[in-house]
């Protein structure tokens, strides 16, 4: 085996190695949603400029059902891409989230309802849809008999409508593993000129793909700090303010605990351990409005937290802990 095919096996299996890392602790989640967009291309032919531009003459489209019924549709997509994009992390390759996985039950259950929730419309909106139609007919009865021939069938409206979701295992990307060497240098005696070239690209491609992903885990723990910073920073200004911590502030906090416990795939220690003791301390059933010692532990609970959180000097530290295994 020549050098070049030991060095292209070695690199790939380094580089899979870490996606291998990744997969035992999450998968990837997609959302996709297309929808009718309810409209068509507006011609110059449209415009005259000596009359009002009907309303339903929107950004180069002239909108053929109420552009209401188009943003409910909008609305149920939106909740579910900020759903997941709070209870995943971003991953660097494609427009897939990272799910640790003992998020991915309750992610994939709510994406599941608003998948519903989205068919529903679409069920609704196909029923109505010859309502919707007359509706913009007759509100601009100048331009109905243009707009008319616009419409599609109502057979075809259930086509023009999907919400899916995908669950992916992570693997390595798949130019790593189709670096064909063998079909560039095929005998002993290519030039060395080619071998070098080769060598390189290999290295380049190892050190993108190491780069990616190490970035990614020391992000991961970034995203979910700055979280925590969030919720004790709330808290805190509301003793500092004097005000009253109720039951649902509380409740929030052991709410941002849990969530911390199950985003946390990297093992962030520092936090952690931190986070451990304010759960203890948000146990028991307290009146923090008479009770001021437990108030003034709260505080101390989650003043440790946010100094531990906003302290990112050793996040590099939690990706090379993440990946030793693989290093050593």
């Amino acid at each position: 085996m020549s050098t070049l095919v030991q060095n292209k096996t070695s690199l790939t299996d380094s580089v899979k190695a870490y996606y291998d890392k990744l997969f035992q602790d999450g998968f990837l989640v997609s959302v996709h949603v297309s929808k009718w967009g309810m409209s068509t291309h507006l011609n110059k032919e449209d415009i005259e400029y000596d009359k009002a531009v009907p309303a339903i003459f929107k950004l180069g489209k002239k909108m053929l059902i109420d552009p209401e019924r188009f943003n409910e549709f909008s609305r149920i997509e939106g909740k579910a891409r900020r759903f997941l994009s709070a209870n995943s992390y971003d991953f660097p390759i494609g427009e897939a989230h990272f799910v640790p996985k003992k998020k991915v039950k309750e992610v994939l259950t709510t994406l599941d309802k608003i998948r519903q929730e989205f068919n529903k419309l679409k069920e609704k909106f196909i029923e109505h849809y010859d309502t919707y139609k007359e509706d913009i007919l007759a509100k601009y009865p100048e331009l109905a008999d243009s707009l008319r021939p616009l419409y599609p069938q109502k057979t075809e409206l259930n086509g023009r409508f999907n919400f899916s979701v995908s669950l992916y295992e992570i693997r390595m990307p798949k130019e790593l593993g189709e670096v064909d060497i063998q079909s560039l240098i095929t005998r002993d005696e290519a030039k060395q000129e080619v071998k070098d070239e080769m060598e390189k690209e290999l290295a380049d491609y190892y050190k993108t793909s190491m780069t990616k992903l190490e970035r990614f885990t020391e992000d991961a723990a970034k995203v979910l700090r700055a979280q925590m910073v969030t919720m004790c920073t709330s808290v805190i200004e509301k003793i500092t303010n004097k005000e009253v911590v109720t039951k649902t502030n509380i409740q929030m906090i052991r709410d941002e605990i849990d969530n911390f416990r199950k985003l946390n795939f990297t093992d962030d220690q520092v936090v952690a351990e931190e986070i451990e003791k304010l759960a203890e301390v948000v146990s028991g059933n307290v009146n923090y409005k008479t009770d001021k010692d437990a108030l003034a532990e709260l505080n101390n609970a989650l003043t440790n937290v946010l100094d531990k959180a906003n302290n990112l000097s050793d996040l590099s530290a939690i990706s090379d802990t993440y990946f030793r295994a693989i290093k050593l």
